[in-house]
Parts: structure tokens; sequence; C-alpha cells
């Protein structure tokens, strides 16, 4: 019984090991950082797609995940990213790559 107990509290550890690295590690998770050229919304709220410049000049297309509008730590609305535009003040960005471009599910100050 003991070494049962003491196998399933070795496996936990394991994998609670296993999902902090992936989380805070960032290898699971693309991201750039850069200032906000143009957004691109039909409300307030959910942006349809924004332009980014990261700090090496590339420009970056991003259409918007409902996810980041929704984020319960960060909610990043179509106006929030237009106060970042208009006072150049620098996001980072988490994206998954998609067949017909990068989509930004989390967008952070």
């Amino acid at each position: 019984m003991t070494r049962w107990l003491v196998l399933g509290a070795l496996l936990f550890v394991v994998v609670i090991a296993a999902i902090a690295y992936t989380r805070w590690s960032g290898a699971a998770e693309p991201h750039v950082t850069g200032v906000v050229l143009e957004v691109q919304s039909q409300s307030l709220v959910m942006p349809d797609w924004f332009r980014l410049r990261d700090s090496q000049g590339r420009e970056w297309r991003f259409r918007v995940d409902p996810a980041a509008v929704t984020d319960p730590i960060h909610p990043m609305n179509a106006s929030h990213l237009r106060q970042h535009l208009a006072l150049a003040d620098p996001v980072t960005v988490y994206f998954r790559n998609e067949p017909d471009g990068p989509v930004a599910y989390r967008i952070v100050d």
C-alpha cells in the first residue's frame, strides 16, 4: 500500500513539473513584443486584426482570437489596443500560427 502511495505521489510531482516547464519556459508559446501600428475592428470591443512592429523592424499582422479579449487576467479589447497605438506603448503578443497567418490569443502590456 505504501509503495503505491509513493509511486502515485512521484507521478503527481512529475506531471506538475512537466506542466510548469511548458507553461513558464515559453517553449510552447511563440510570442513577439513591439508597438502597435494599426488596429482594425468593427466594434469598440473585438479587434478583427492589428499590425505590430517588433524591435528588429519586422512588421507582423495578427488576427485576434476572442480569447485575447476575454482573458481573465488581462483582457485586451480594440479600444485598449488603440490606446497602445496612440501612446506607442509596447505590447507582447502570444500567438499560434495558422495556415492563413498568426492569430493572437493573448496580448499583454
